[in-house]
């Protein structure tokens, strides 16, 4: 076979004229780190991108073309006639990822476009060796060519699935409450307040809601948060900045999201990590700068409400004719299942317009034609060579919204929100459904780039960013629904602390697993768990989420509990809430908005009796077994598609591993339950790059090799458990 290492080494001779091949233009020599990352050595950057096909496609082919099958809506065409995978086609059909308007093409520039044919000739000349991984043998396909179409496709259902998807899914259970009853729109008016000023509760009487869950069952929706942050030389040992970033998404799957690549070139070179199937970098470092993201948590995703009768929705006064798009799902038995999706301005509708009905229609800034410019940004910033050059790059990307975080070697340290966000009618924030009926609550385009926060050497020394709310004076416009400050605010202590700061020290903050906000309800509950055993134990805890402690399991039961008992009846109704807190991640989101307004006198849980609240809470999780966070809190790393099967257990799965932290702290740790799946977000990767020596320490919870019998395939697994990390030294 033409790609093959050989003592440790592959060598891709440059392509023979005539002989039909284009690429590579000179030799390139691969090789492996220590870990199994690759090191992708060439003359040029359309070679290395070349190489960087071969290799996505040499560790990862399943992984790639897997999620391009989700993404075009043919699960069930190849891998059987299951209802699971009947209704994730018919979720991505609907989203319509695969069909990027051409336009987006034409956008990208000459130097990207290169780029992207050689990145896409590499995948293709491996696919073409005949190779294939076992998965493909096993479920009985061949994979498709890949192209241009697939690489954005993919592009776009990163940027939305536990992204973008998350803010849906988010707004969609704040619906499904406040069409309870109009005492819960009151109350959450007041505990979300001012973000749903400007929206009327007759607007929700009778919307028939799909579930707040996702239909997605196949690609784990987990949100997506995350931490970076950077400091500057005057708080760090070698006097030169040091930079970190540990993205927050889906854990419990092998392979990892990520995979980390070194391109070394005469131009350029950089680590960081890529999506198989894509040739971006949306975190790493080249040796003059350090770059990496946080989701924002901004809103991107509206939903309109619709009043349908025969196949027609109400706008203005008159009902207009839907969009039909007929969509044919073919199951592996050769059975067809065929669906109609209907459109307008507005995205996608749920529901059956000819059903007489009030439904949801869903839109998403992401689909408009935006994705070859952002490509083109993505491409450009590995070549960045200062803080204010990634500002200024990052500043154009519009998918995913994200937090860009900086640091140089020149010793200067800088942060960039980017993304598209509506322009919505004045007073609204996007946290609830508005009238589709009305064409006065249309989106009026996209707010202007320069209204985006960012900033360039902070007096402070330092900046951090952990999906908190970054949008200041633009409260309420950009971020509705942010993360607690939890999270930002540990990181802001511990990094004051620690100082003078090295990469050992940034590591102990990348794993910390103390608490702020368990110190907070403990705090203010403290006179009412006196006295009682398990108070007494909850009171004398660290507030740390490690492994072996009791009280981690025993202080997430009782909360659990503390929140049902005190929102019921106020916040949601008790079944409804108990679903919602077991099922959903939405909690996880709001908990310190809850938890600030039972601390108020005059809030909306002013009439609850605590010490009765708290004694309840306290005998129900008396019931429950004691047991340790590890094992309360665990995870299995589950193969993306034998996961569930017999195959999971012969060595595709891995683990079961108990999981550190929790949804508030550093090092998140957190599980929930959603479409009978587990699942989990975490670190999906860690970076520290110090500035000064030119030197990385990164890990990832998997390895390098998406091939199940390659000693790459669970290599980082202990690292990425126990807080060690590879070392990956820049070019000097």
């Amino acid at each position: 076979m033409r790609f093959k290492f050989k003592n440790g080494k592959m060598k891709i001779t440059e392509a023979v004229k005539g002989s039909g091949r284009v690429y590579p233009h000179n030799d390139i020599l691969i090789t492996r780190h220590d870990y199994g990352t690759p090191v992708i050595k060439a003359s040029n950057l359309e070679d290395a991108y070349y190489g960087m096909g071969v290799m996505h496609a040499y560790d990862r082919m399943f992984q790639m073309w897997f999620v391009k099958i989700l993404a075009e809506g043919r699960a069930a065409e190849y891998f059987g006639d299951r209802e699971d995978l009947i209704n994730a086609d018919k979720y991505f059909r609907t989203l319509n990822f695969k069909g990027s308007p051409e336009e987006e093409f034409n956008d990208i520039s000459d130097n990207s476009l290169a780029w992207l044919d050689a990145y896409t000739a590499g995948v293709e000349d491996f696919r073409k060796t005949g190779y294939r991984p076992l998965e493909f043998k096993l479920a009985g396909v061949e994979p498709e060519p890949w192209n241009l179409k697939d690489v954005f496709a993919l592009s776009r259902i990163m940027a939305y699935v536990g992204l973008a998807e998350s803010q849906g899914t988010a707004e969609k259970v704040l619906t499904d409450l406040v069409c309870q009853d109009e005492k819960y729109f009151d109350n959450l008016k007041r505990l979300f307040y001012p973000y749903f000023a400007g929206y009327d509760y007759s607007w929700f009487q009778g919307i028939k809601l799909k579930s707040h869950l996702s239909e997605n069952v196949l690609f784990d929706n987990s949100i997506g948060g995350s931490n970076n942050w950077a400091v500057s030389g005057n708080l760090t040992e070698s006097g030169k900045p040091i930079f970190c970033n540990d993205p927050h998404l889906e854990i419990s799957r092998l392979p990892s999201i990520w995979y980390e690549i070194i391109i070394d070139t005469p131009e350029v070179w950089f680590s960081g990590i890529t999506v198989p199937g894509v040739p971006a970098v949306p975190a790493g470092f080249n040796g003059k700068i350090g770059w990496g993201i946080t989701f924002t948590a901004a809103d991107t995703e509206d939903f309109f409400i619709e009043k349908c009768k025969e196949g027609k929705y109400l706008k203005n006064g008159r009902y207009h004719t839907f969009n039909e798009r007929k969509e044919i799902i073919k199951t592996k038995k050769g059975r067809e299942i065929e669906f109609t999706v209907y459109e307008n301005l507005h995205g996608t509708l749920e529901g059956n317009p000819y059903k007489e009905g009030v439904y949801l229609a869903r839109k998403w800034s992401g689909m408009e034609s935006i994705l070859g410019k952002t490509i083109n940004k993505f491409l450009k910033l590995p070549l960045s060579g200062s803080v204010k050059e990634g500002m200024s790059i990052t500043s154009g990307i519009d998918i995913p919204t994200l937090n860009w975080t900086f640091a140089d070697s020149k010793g200067n340290i800088g942060f960039q929100m980017s993304g598209i966000i509506p322009e919505r009618r004045k007073g609204l924030s996007g946290i609830l459904p508005i009238p589709g009926w009305d064409t006065g609550y249309d989106w009026a385009g996209y707010m202007n780039r320069d209204k985006l926060p960012n900033r360039y050497n902070p007096e402070q020394g330092f900046i951090v960013t952990a999906n908190n709310r970054l949008d200041g004076k633009q409260k309420g416009i950009i971020q509705n629904l942010p993360f607690s400050s939890d999270r930002a605010d540990r990181i802001a202590d511990m990094i004051l602390s620690l100082k003078p700061l090295n990469y050992k020290k940034m590591g102990k903050i990348q794993m910390d697993v103390y608490s702020n906000q368990v110190k907070r309800v403990l705090d203010f509950l403290k006179s009412y768990l006196k006295g009682d055993d398990a108070g007494d134990k909850l009171l004398a805890w660290d507030c740390r989420f490690v492994p072996e402690s009791t009280e981690a399991s025993l202080f997430e039961d009782f909360y659990r509990e503390l929140m049902i008992i005190t929102g019921s009846g106020i916040i949601f109704p008790e079944q409804l809430g108990r679903k919602i807190y077991e099922e959903t991640f939405f909690f996880v989101l709001v908990h310190q908005v809850v938890e600030e307004e039972w601390m108020k006198k005059d809030g909306i849980f002013k009439n609850i009796d605590w010490e009765q609240a708290v004694k309840e809470a306290l005998l129900r999780v008396k019931r429950n077994k004691k047991e340790p966070w590890g094992r309360k809190n665990s995870i299995t790393m589950r193969h993306l598609l034998f996961g569930s099967t017999i195959l999971g257990v012969l060595g595709f799965n891995s683990g079961r591993y108990p999981l550190r932290g929790s949804k508030s702290t550093v090092h998140q740790g957190t599980m929930y339950r959603a479409n009978n799946m587990d699942m989990s977000f975490g670190p999906s990767y860690r970076l520290i790059a110090n500035l000064g020596n030119l030197t990385g320490y990164t890990v990832i919870p998997g390895g390098a090799s998406g091939r199940r019998f390659s000693r790459y395939y669970k290599r980082e697994i202990k690292n990425w458990l126990t807080g060690g990390y590879k070392v990956i030294t820049g070019r000097k």
